[in-house]
């Protein structure tokens, strides 16, 4: 994932969001948040409610200073005041420091404030529905957050290519059709028949250039992806699959396709 991938992926976050996993209500009492403070998980949403007959406002932002993030006018109650998804393209779209989003009410200020913490956790996760032999593509360190970097290890373990073969990895803004499952494709398995492509490789989607290559000798070889460094990634899905290229005339395995891992930006 080199740096002049940023603006595809940074498009990807802004274009798509994933849908509410989760609704949490804070009710608004007469001068307080219930909850104060909220954590909650990328892509759930969470409502204001005043159930009773007073005035009040929510407005993000510290001490009186409004952030922009979200707010309403001075409203009258009982009523519903403010629903809000904090899904990928919101988070990348509204940044905020270590996810949390603070607010208040303008009219019970100093002391009705409250946050909300969106937790966006770093993970790596393999996929494939078996057709690609197991440990073709492994973890082998590191998590997939902004700045950083993270390993993994493609591998023939049929050991049915030449010592030597070139080992890639492909990224792409999704998989194929039918996650974590994928298509067959004839002739492109470890073995000769079928291999499983298990990521998108359409126009938009397929991420340039290939990261790679690295030499297989007949053990795991290691590939690296560095993560670019802005936080309007957190959330972001990123699927990776590894080819190996034999390029020795008459190969039993020109291309093979190992298993996919999907990878979370998080924090």
């Amino acid at each position: 994932m080199r740096f002049p991938l940023l603006p595809a992926l940074l498009s990807l976050v802004l274009a798509g969001s994933a849908a509410a996993q989760t609704l949490h209500t804070i009710t608004l009492n007469a001068t307080t948040f219930s909850p104060k403070n909220l954590t909650i998980n990328l892509g759930d949403s969470v409502q204001w409610v005043m159930p009773f007959a007073q005035f009040h406002d929510v407005t993000s932002g510290v001490s009186g200073l409004p952030d922009g993030n979200f707010d309403t006018p001075l409203l009258q109650g009982p009523q519903t005041m403010l629903t809000v998804t904090f899904d990928s393209a919101y988070v990348a779209s509204h940044p905020m420091p270590n996810q949390v989003y603070p607010y208040y009410c303008t009219v019970h200020l100093p002391g009705m404030t409250g946050t909300i913490k969106v937790l966006a956790p770093a993970t790596l996760t393999p996929y494939g529905c078996g057709i690609n032999p197991a440990g073709s593509l492994s973890v082998v360190s590191g998590l997939p957050r902004p700045g950083q970097s993270f390993t993994l290890a493609a591998h023939n373990p049929l050991g049915t290519q030449a010592p030597g073969s070139l080992a890639y990895l492909a990224l792409s803004l999704g998989s194929a059709p039918g996650y974590p499952c994928g298509i067959p494709l004839s002739g492109f398995g470890f073995s000769g028949g079928n291999g499983e492509l298990l990521i998108d490789i359409s126009t938009g989607k397929l991420l340039s250039p290939l990261i790679g290559p690295a030499l297989w000798n007949g053990a795991p070889v290691n590939l690296t992806v560095n993560v670019p460094p802005s936080t309007s990634l957190i959330g972001l899905y990123v699927h990776i699959q590894s080819t190996l290229f034999d390029p020795t005339p008459g190969a039993l395995v020109p291309l093979g396709l190992t298993g996919a891992v999907r990878a979370t930006i998080g924090t």
